[in-house]
């Protein structure tokens, strides 16, 4: 499958870079086919499931609570490029596609956290997670 192939391809290109940013891809991509039941599905998460051992044991890396946080924030990011891509500037809550008007799956102490577009080129984000507001240059 092409997805699989491009998701293996990208985690390898990242660990050759940095063997914790691989593993943090590798537990983003891994985390899509938890549940799947196909055999190339399946055989992918468990690829990476090893991968994730052998990095864990080749390299130092963050306390667990550390890795958890910083995992939360690359799906963060993957949820909010979703959400750019898959709602028109300057969509209303009930515009918005389906996925994101609850909010994503990310929370901060206890609230999960919701974007909605302002206007035609910007977003809000509740609660603010940054110390200071940024710009997205496409």
């Amino acid at each position: 499958m092409p997805k699989l192939l491009m998701y293996a391809k990208g985690v390898d290109e990242t660990e050759a870079m940095s063997p914790y940013a691989g593993y943090l891809c590798s537990l983003h991509y891994a985390s899509f086919m938890k549940n799947a039941t196909e055999a190339p599905f399946v055989e992918f998460y468990h690829a990476e499931l090893e991968r994730q051992e052998r990095l864990k044991s080749q390299h130092p890396f963050p306390d667990e609570e550390t890795i958890q946080r910083q995992f939360a924030l690359l799906q963060l990011c993957d949820d909010l490029s979703l959400y750019v891509c898959m709602n028109a500037p300057g969509a209303t809550k009930e515009e918005e596609h389906p996925w994101f008007r609850d909010g994503f799956d990310m929370s901060v102490d206890g609230q999960r956290v919701a974007a909605e577009w302002l206007g035609g080129e910007e977003i809000r984000l509740s609660p603010f997670l940054f110390e200071r507001e940024w710009p997205v240059v496409p």
